[in-house]
């Protein structure tokens, strides 16, 4: 994380580079071109539009004054437009041509100077049958070289040009479609993974180069199925395997701090194998770690969050290749690590039948109700019910898995009107934990980390149906402005608070879930005050 720390003659804010937007695009860059030259032309495709949906406007907007930072900007605007370009390619050699025609003619028109994006759009014309607009595109960028610099199109412009003229074969060569990929079946017990394809795709890349990264979210958000997802897609990067502690079971007052923990992969030549699943100490899984470079997977690390901190900075110094990723509710302590925050699910954006199928939530639903229902499916009569469901729910996967379990004996239109006001319907016996066997057990624990004063405050939050101020949570609850500003800060670190972006500075929400949970223990403080 960022810190200021002193060195003379003053102080200096130290922001690691994996923090910074810039450091991310690059690094994305870099990975997709390498995975595009391996011959994985979708996958580097998507690593390459990751990077380029990490864009907001003009780089070190209102710094132009600044000869140094205008270069950067100029630098960074270069790189933009050549990622760019390197991406409609490989989707070129996808045959994605017709659906690239609309973003083409918006580039030329917008850099009418670059005969790349030009060409592309030619491609992309011709292979739609479009042979007379792609030439008109060619004697359109010709004019304007004449006219403002007075030129004549690159020797590659001109051959693509004869290319289309002479209706080349090569034009519509299709040696690049790779076969179709094999769909990865699931483990013995576990679900189909649905949506999160970004996030996979970033942490990806952010991984290999950051020693801690801690995956960090609301109860039910879905942090460790993508910690385990992520391993399995990892696993060939890492010589030395991907290793994996569950620490759910883990007594903060236990001196001996147990783990079921599971391994992957070759393991190196200095690891010492586990079984399929062990129960062992902490101590001796971080002993048994290999020299050679591997993955570490440390799920469910709130109950011993203010240990392992200490445990893991002092490993990092002796196996430098070592990387971490960690889930948990709550930053760690002691340690130095990379914050990522997992957000619910995309939501439907309205009541129609491709905004459920299209949407990460939705699909989730989807293929979880399926499970339970074999005679479940979507249809445009009960599409707005999903689409309510996702919404009631705030797209947090484990409340929509056990919204699912329940479609083979409530109907969705009469489940997406309970889910409004019956936090307790979403559980379901069979979790493995018992603190993930339900939405109000998996709140409970995390309100359980909260002091009397903490969980009071809290309560007093769900008033609010709509993202609020600091401002109006102090006046609302009575308590003094700068100290409802640190109250807010404990409930985000605790992952029970989310911040959204305004104009006017930030604002705070409870996800429903939460909100409901929070109104229910306001009535409860209220009943007690008012018998007791």
């Amino acid at each position: 994380m960022a810190q200021i720390i002193y060195q003379s003659p003053g102080y200096v804010l130290h922001i690691p580079p994996q923090m910074l937007d810039s450091w991310q695009f690059e690094a994305l860059v870099q990975e997709g071109r390498r995975v595009i030259d391996s011959g994985d032309l979708a996958r580097g495709t998507d690593l390459l539009r990751a990077a380029l949906d990490l864009w907001r406007g003009a780089p070190l907007a209102g710094m132009e004054s600044v000869p140094i930072l205008h270069q950067e900007a100029m630098r960074l605007t270069e790189q933009r437009i050549t990622a760019l370009a390197g991406r409609i390619d490989a989707d070129l050699r996808l045959r994605r041509h017709a659906d690239l025609i609309g973003e083409l003619q918006v580039l030329v028109e917008q850099y009418p100077l670059q005969e790349r994006f030009r060409g592309q759009l030619m491609t992309a014309l011709y292979r739609t049958s479009r042979q007379v607009e792609a030439l008109q595109v060619y004697r359109d960028g010709r004019r304007t070289l004449r006219n403002e610099l007075g030129l004549e199109p690159s020797a590659e412009l001109r051959h693509l040009e004869h290319a289309i003229l002479n209706r080349d074969p090569a034009l519509l060569s299709q040696a690049d479609v790779p076969p179709p990929a094999e769909e990865p079946t699931p483990s013995a017990g576990e679900t189909g993974f649905v949506g999160r394809a970004r996030e996979l795709i970033e942490l990806s890349v952010l991984v290999r180069s950051t020693p801690l990264i801690t995956l960090e979210g609301p109860p039910g958000a879905g942090k460790s199925r993508l910690a385990r997802e992520l391993g399995k897609q990892e696993e060939p990067y890492y010589p030395g395997g991907v290793w994996t502690a569950d620490l759910s079971n883990v007594s903060e007052s236990s001196p001996a701090l147990w783990a079921t923990a599971t391994h992957t992969g070759s393991g190196g030549p200095a690891a010492s194998p586990l079984p399929t699943s062990s129960a062992l100490p902490v101590a001796e899984l971080l002993w048994r770690l290999p020299a050679t470079p591997a993955l570490l997977i440390l799920d469910n690390c709130d109950p011993m969050a203010e240990r392992l901190g200490t445990l893991i900075r002092d490993l990092g110094k002796t196996l430098p290749e070592l990387r971490v990723l960690a889930t948990c509710r709550k930053r760690l302590a002691a340690v130095d690590q990379f914050p990522w925050r997992v957000r619910p699910l995309s939501l439907p954006y309205d009541d129609s039948f491709h905004a459920v199928r299209t949407s990460e939530a939705g699909r989730l639903f989807l293929d979880r109700a399926m499970e339970a229902d074999h005679e479940f499916s979507l249809c445009r009569h009960n599409a707005a019910a999903v689409a309510r469901i996702c919404r009631a729910v705030d797209g947090i996967p484990l409340a929509l898995e056990l919204a699912a379990t329940l479609t083979g004996s409530v109907p969705v239109e009469r489940l997406a009107g309970q889910l409004d006001r019956q936090l307790d319907l979403l559980a379901d016996q069979g979790r493995l934990t018992p603190r993930h066997r339900s939405l109000r057990a998996a709140i409970d624990w995390s309100f359980s980390r909260l002091s009397p004063e903490e969980q009071q405050a809290y309560a007093q939050l769900s008033v609010f149906t709509r993202p609020f101020r600091v401002e109006d949570a102090a006046v609302s609850s009575g308590i003094p402005r700068p100290r409802m500003r640190d109250l807010v800060a404990t409930f985000i670190e605790h992952s029970l608070l989310t911040v959204e972006k305004a104009q006017d500075g930030p604002r705070y929400r409870l996800l429903e879930m939460l909100r409901q949970y929070g109104a229910q223990q306001r009535l409860d403080r209220s009943g007690s005050l008012a018998t007791g």
